[in-house]
């Protein structure tokens, strides 16, 4: 089943594509009890929204592709009397022996079993946090925390000149960012200061605080 949200209740929608005529209830519901996707695009072009994407009965998780089509063959699965599940159900698959099978399917066809299904989206819980990471590195060679940087510093036998190097004046950055620490890029106001201090290439600071970062706190 598919539901959608109508602009309002009791609104009639007429002409769709499978031939049902739609009215919408006190709650603004549709319900697409013959989970016709061709109905859902047209309730869509007719102001509706989609309350769930597709049909079926929720998301199933399986551990491998032959999992899903070996239960979408099976009786009483879902319903009595009735074999695999409902057109448009979605599944996710977690541990395929075949990585690129991983992540989440739609059943797109009428049938059961193999050929069925559609593969839409490759992305499992360790692909989002991968994707995530590269994104914004946590503890990772973009930023580090500025007791890290001046850890790494000492262990380069370069805490000395920076120290040295940092104004007195409470009130500039550097002083406030070397003093009260926090989380600090290679690219920021401190980075820059300790590269010019340094006279460090791109490459040495980026070695910098890569080997900050993996300091442990």
């Amino acid at each position: 089943m598919i539901l959608m949200i109508a602009p309002g209740p009791f609104v009639v929608f007429s002409g769709l594509p499978s031939g049902t005529t739609y009215v919408s209830d006190q709650d603004c519901l549709i319900k697409i009890t013959n989970d016709s996707a061709a109905d859902q695009t047209a309730l869509q072009s007719a102001g509706c929204f989609t309350a769930s994407p597709f049909g079926g009965w929720g998301n199933f998780g399986f551990l491998t592709l032959a999992d899903l089509y070996a239960a979408d063959e099976a009786s009483n699965l879902v319903l009595p009397g009735v074999t695999g599940f409902p057109q448009y159900a979605t599944a996710t698959i977690t541990s395929d022996p075949t990585p690129g099978n991983d992540g989440s399917w739609v059943k797109s066809g009428s049938g059961n079993g193999s050929g069925n299904w559609s593969h839409v989206s490759s992305l499992t819980l360790s692909g989002v946090s991968a994707l995530v990471e590269a994104a914004v590195p946590w503890n990772g060679a973009t930023w580090a925390q500025v007791a890290q940087v001046k850890i790494a510093l000492q262990n380069a036998g370069a805490f000395n000149a920076v120290e040295a190097a940092i104004t007195a004046d409470p009130t500039q950055p550097v002083n406030a960012w070397w003093t009260t620490g926090g989380i600090v890029t290679v690219g920021g106001t401190l980075g820059a200061f300790i590269a010019t201090t340094l006279s460090y290439s791109t490459g040495q600071m980026n070695t910098l605080w890569a080997n900050a970062a993996a300091v442990a706190y």
